[in-house]
């Protein structure tokens, strides 16, 4: 960044570029066999291809690369670290994409429980089919139900995990591999930004309200600037008595 802002960092917090896709895409485009594709997995083919590797609420392209990748990790690792029915915590992420890179002929592609020597190739294949039949079958054909925020399906769960008492559904952008981290029911609790100077200024919010009580209106009136990706300005006390800000009442805790 040059000569950034509060609007800069703002910005950036909302970032929902994918290193990953980045990192994967060129590795694993090129394996697929378009040839043995059906007309539905044809169309996602394009779609990915021209993706712009964004996790925004309206792209299709990001829920195809979420469930393949997820299927394809799956591919590679389960017949290795799943032993007598009792599964193991698989290599890192970044671990799996370094394979995909540098070593496409590893020993890890191949599934040790089939008679055939499975390649990166065939597990890129298997992992494409199965996420656009998956995506096909459960949101029919390909259109607006494809689109990221349908398919993250993000909410705000209530804090005691009470059914009932969380957020509605909110139909953003985001995933777990990019900066704006807002997955199924996780996210930034707390976003902030603050301006250094002689007079700091502070900005920030979380995805709530200041109510605990659930029929209040500042229950969750909060979420929705949240999710929009805008904050707040803070009240910075500049002393006990600064009547600056919009003070409704004061509490004095003492001993007796």
């Amino acid at each position: 960044m040059t000569k950034a802002n509060v609007d800069s960092m703002r910005n950036l917090q909302s970032d929902s570029y994918s290193l990953i896709a980045e990192n994967l895409l060129p590795h694993i485009l090129p394996l697929v066999n378009a040839g043995q594709l059906n007309a539905t997995q044809k169309e996602a083919l394009s779609i990915t291809t021209k993706w712009n590797k964004y996790f925004e609420a309206n792209e299709v392209g990001a829920s195809i690369f979420d469930l393949w990748t997820k299927r394809l990790t799956y591919d590679i690792w389960d017949d290795d670290f799943t032993i007598a029915d009792i599964p193991m915590r698989y290599p890192s992420r970044d671990r799996t994409v370094e394979l995909i890179q540098k070593d496409p002929n590893s020993k890890w592609f191949d599934n040790v429980k089939t008679n055939q020597k499975e390649t990166l190739a065939d597990l890129v294949n298997e992992s494409f089919k199965f996420a656009c039949d998956s995506l096909e079958r459960k949101y029919g054909p390909i259109g607006k139900n494809w689109n990221w925020a349908k398919v993250k399906n993000t909410n705000v769960p209530h804090l005691a995990k009470i059914p009932g008492f969380g957020s509605k559904t909110l139909l953003i952008g985001g995933s777990k591999s990019t900066v704006n981290a807002i997955s199924e029911s996780n996210g930034p609790s707390w976003r902030m930004v603050i301006e250094l100077g002689k007079n700091p200024k502070g900005h920030g919010v979380y995805p709530g309200g200041q109510s605990g009580n659930p029929g209040s209106p500042f229950y969750d009136n909060m979420i929705d600037t949240w999710a929009q990706g805008k904050l707040y300005d803070l009240f910075f006390m500049q002393s006990p008595d600064d009547k600056s800000g919009k003070i409704i009442s004061h509490y004095k805790i003492s001993k007796k």
